[in-house]
This record gives structure tokens, sequence and C-alpha cells, in this order.
């Protein structure tokens, strides 16, 4: 139920659902889409089912760690570099063809999508609209 940075630092399901609901309230936002590329991201992701026009995307389920193996600038994982690579090659991608090409390149975790039923279609949506 946490995101960790280091040893101090960190963003925990808690947070992650008043701030979803802080800015759901507030009208912040019209959609918003957030990747997530920690082990047990889906721990803290899952905190935007319920509320709308929220999609999380992550590199690992909620009990499972996400394994880095491909050096980009730090240590990072297929998840963020099929993530930008995508994005780079086909700005217009649609989110179910982003989220299969995620899951078909990530290694030792599963790409999960949380909260899609209240973000709108996957199959009409694309990364156009958040570029």
């Amino acid at each position: 139920g946490n995101m960790l940075w280091g040893d101090t630092d960190s963003f925990s399901y808690q947070q992650a659902v008043e701030l979803f609901d802080k800015l759901h309230q507030q009208r912040k936002y019209r959609k918003m889409l957030w990747f997530v590329e920690t082990c047990y991201a889906g721990s803290v992701a899952k905190a935007c089912e319920g509320i709308p026009g929220i999609m999380c995307m992550t590199a690992a389920g909620e009990w499972e760690t996400s394994k880095p193996d491909i050096p980009y600038k730090r240590l990072s994982n297929r998840f963020t570099h099929s993530l930008l690579s995508e994005l780079y090659k086909q700005p217009d991608i649609s989110l179910r063809e982003l989220y299969y090409s995620l899951f078909r390149s990530t290694v030792g975790s599963h790409v999960q999508v949380y909260n899609e039923k209240e973000y709108g279609s996957v199959y009409k949506n694309n990364m156009k609209e958040h570029l």
C-alpha cells in the first residue's frame, strides 16, 4: 500500500485516495491517465477505482515486484522503455493497443489497468489527447 523512494519518502494508498478524490471534487481534470512503474504498484494505483475520469496502468500488480532490466538513464524496466517507444512511434495509439504492447513487452511482472470502466472507452481514447 505504499510507493517508497529511499528510506523515508513514500506515497501511500490512503494519500492517493485523498488526492484523487480532492482532484475530482475540485474538477481539476477532465481525464487523468497515470502510469506507475514500481514494485507492487497496483497496491496504490487501485486508489483511483470508482473515481470518474481516472485510469491507471502499472508495470506490476499489487502483489508482485517490477523487474528492472533495461538501462534507461538509470535502471528501468521494459514497461517504461516500451511506453516511451510506442508514444514516440505512434502518439495517437489507442489505450487498448498501448496496454497490449506494454503487456507483451514487460518482463517479470504483469501490466495492470485500474478503473478503466470509469475512464471511458479504451478502444476510442488514445494517447494523443494526453500529449
